[in-house]
């Protein structure tokens, strides 16, 4: 993963049934009932029911054709406990999150103690210049939870995932729940 500039000891990497039961084990590792969780509208719905099925309460925050718009994230009321995002190529639309809208959501979760939950579904295909960085890479806070998939470039079916925690999260996400 360093050619996408994922940091990660082994410690914090948790592997999975796909990306499904990553995202899954993440919403239940990180929510308690009736937390908020912020997602991409349009989004990836395999995420709303992962958050749903936490018991959280969904905050629909726009994409524009930059991807998630940060600027209404600061403006909703509501603090998300977490946040979903696909800022390599957003589900459905394909924005590429740009660099300062990374770091603008980097600095917003670090100000209020949210995760983010990056699912990076296709990293792996990027046909012209170079790999884009993960936001996990770029995060010095601890905020970024790191979610990705081998299913693509190996066999489908095998469905095999992972998971990369920050640091802090590693003894609380080897815990039986």
């Amino acid at each position: 993963m360093r050619w996408r500039g994922v940091r990660a000891t082994p410690e914090q990497i948790i592997v999975t049934y796909g990306s499904q039961q990553a995202l899954t084990l993440t919403a239940r590792l990180l929510l308690n009932p009736g937390d908020y969780a912020a997602i991409e509208e349009p989004g990836y719905q395999g995420a709303r029911w992962a958050l749903r099925n936490a018991d959280a309460e969904i905050i629909a925050i726009n994409v524009d054709e930059q991807g998630l718009d940060v600027a209404s994230l600061e403006r909703e009321r509501r603090r998300p406990r977490v946040i979903y995002v696909t800022p390599s190529h957003q589900f459905p639309t394909g924005a590429v999150l740009p660099l300062t809208r990374r770091l603008a959501l980097l600095q917003f979760a670090e100000r209020f103690g949210t995760y983010i939950i990056e699912d990076d579904y296709d990293g792996e295909y990027r046909y012209a210049g170079a790999p884009i960085e993960t936001l996990q890479g770029i995060d010095a806070a601890g905020r970024v939870i790191y979610v990705g998939t081998f299913s693509k470039i190996l066999f489908p079916a095998m469905r095999i995932g992972y998971v990369v925690v920050p640091p802090q999260l590693v003894s609380p996400s080897r815990e039986p729940s």
